[in-house]
């Protein structure tokens, strides 16, 4: 079973992240880093005029210099910035070095020791000191940067903890274990319960996209839905005013999708599925499960919408399980997606365990099949 938001991802790889850095960078800090590879690969143009036994002419042992450190900037710029540009670099790096002049002096030995290498020895001890200077001097501008950007990230992990904290409820009359795991210092999932007066609020939210942004709108929305629950309003009233406000507040391309499920301690619980995946309930006394599911757009991409509800009956023992895409769309080697079936057979055959144990071995199992690229959480919820 896919998630309805599957089609909106993109998954985002070290690499994408790697060049997004580097394409990022001001033009002045580039210029400094291409120097500083420009020299670092100049040093092989006095290594040439070496293993040719400084015959080369200066002006030719120049060219080759000149080369070999372009060569090198042009293999920085493609790796960091195009990488499909490596063939063309490749052929420039065939055709240049094959039309390079080849053209040799005749000298004494003693005539070579005494100038030929003794100015390569020194070209390449210009080269080095150059090329560290630039790169010190692009680790000073970028590197503080960098460090200073890293800070405010650590503020936002830590802000991120507070907003998402792990959930273990005991005893009656519900008991419950939730905990998010996201694939970067700030997550886009958000896991809850909220108390008002006689009912109890359970949801997972998971907002499109990771980082930074998403954890703002994680921030907003649980404030947003807190105030909300506050108020005494209805489920529906709740999201439908929730969707409003957050529309108004986020990037074009951003959305949340919703599954809550509301307790009222009378046998009956009412439940919202917005977008997200079906919650998974587990009958005790059927030793079944169902899907509760809704089709509603999610929250935040569309102004006017009004969100509905539906009621489910539980009793003790039964058990409800909420969850993000991020654990059903692991996929294995084969491009195998993790799926919703395997969870419904780990909580069928474990279904008396505790709710830790539970989600431990889900988790564990979507480990087994493949890499995490997505934030994950789950919450499960036991009535007792």
């Amino acid at each position: 079973m896919r998630s309805p938001k599957k089609k909106f991802k993109k998954e985002l790889s070290k690499q994408y992240f790697q060049r997004r850095f580097w394409k990022s960078l001001p033009l002045r800090s580039l210029f400094l880093v291409l120097l500083a590879v420009f020299f670092t690969f100049a040093i092989l143009g006095f290594f040439g005029d070496l293993l040719a036994h400084g015959k080369f002419p200066r002006w030719l042992v120049f060219v080759h210099v000149v080369f070999s450190g372009f060569l090198g900037a042009l293999y920085f710029y493609a790796g960091t910035h195009y990488p499909k540009l490596f063939i063309l670099v490749l052929a420039v790096h065939l055709l240049g070095g094959s039309q390079l002049p080849r053209e040799y002096l005749e000298f004494e030995v003693a005539e070579i020791l005494q100038y030929h290498l003794i100015f390569d020895g020194i070209g390449i001890l210009l080269c080095i000191v150059l090329g560290y200077t630039f790169f010190i001097l692009f680790i000073n501008t970028v590197g503080l940067h960098q460090v200073r950007l890293n800070a405010e990230m650590m503020l936002a992990k830590d802000v991120h903890t507070i907003l998402v904290p792990k959930i273990d409820r005991q005893g009656a009359p519900i008991e419950i274990y939730g905990q998010s795991l996201p694939t970067e210092e700030v997550g886009g999932d958000l896991l809850d319960v909220y108390d008002h007066e006689n009912t109890i609020t359970h949801y997972i939210v998971d907002v499109s996209g990771h980082g930074v942004a998403a954890g703002l709108l994680v921030g907003m929305f649980k404030s947003a839905i807190h105030t909300e629950l506050q108020s005494g309003k209805d489920l529906p009233n709740v999201l439908t005013s929730i969707n409003k406000t957050l529309y108004r507040l986020k990037k074009r391309t951003m959305f949340l999708t919703f599954a809550g499920i509301q307790f009222q301690g009378n046998g009956l619980a009412e439940y919202a599925v917005a977008g997200h995946l079906p919650i998974l309930h587990y009958t005790a006394a059927s030793k079944e499960i169902t899907y509760l599911e809704q089709k509603q757009i999610p929250l935040a991409a569309q102004l006017a919408y009004q969100f509905q509800t539906k009621n489910v009956s539980y009793a003790p023992g039964d058990l409800f399980l909420l969850l993000t895409d991020g654990i059903t769309e692991v996929e294995n080697k084969q491009q195998e997606e993790f799926g919703m079936q395997r969870i419904e057979d780990i909580v069928l055959k474990n279904a008396d365990d505790g709710l830790k144990d539970i989600f431990d071995k889900i988790l564990a199992a979507a480990s087994e099949h493949g890499k995490q690229i997505d934030d994950q959480t789950m919450m499960l919820i036991r009535c007792t």
